[in-house]
């Protein structure tokens, strides 16, 4: 018999339980849940990123404004870097991730994201 839930005192208990569970010792199988849900969600955060550096190389080369600026080549850099980060979610997806695993996807997607502002912070000073 399962055990018994605690009533939820907070608001963000009775909406997101799955992420608030009420009872910090839940089984291992709801572990494994969460993790193959953060897989998910990091594939989708760096593919929708991904997007962005596509439109923005795109945008930089029908504008003939690639030869005035490296924002191109350093979206370039962080499209590879969502790349990495894609690649190793999808993988995580299929088998149960090491630690390493999850450390390097974050690290791979924070410095995406981290390549990704500066490209546009260069883009915006030289075009300004």
């Amino acid at each position: 018999m399962p055990a018994k839930r605690e009533t939820a005192t907070r608001p963000e208990d009775v909406r997101f339980t799955r992420w608030f569970p009420t009872r910090p010792d839940y089984a291992p199988e709801q572990q494994v849940e969460d993790v193959e849900a953060r897989n998910v969600r990091t594939v989708r955060a760096a593919s929708a990123l991904l997007a962005v550096c596509f439109v923005i190389i795109t945008t930089l080369i029908y504008t003939h404004m690639s030869d005035n600026t490296f924002g191109d080549e350093i979206a370039w850099f962080a499209g590879a870097f969502f790349l990495g980060a894609i690649g190793l979610s999808s993988m995580a997806l299929r088998r149960r991730a090491a630690k390493w695993q999850v450390a390097w996807i974050d690290r791979l997607l924070v410095i995406g994201m981290a390549t990704l502002t500066l490209s546009m912070v260069v883009i915006g000073i030289d075009l300004h």
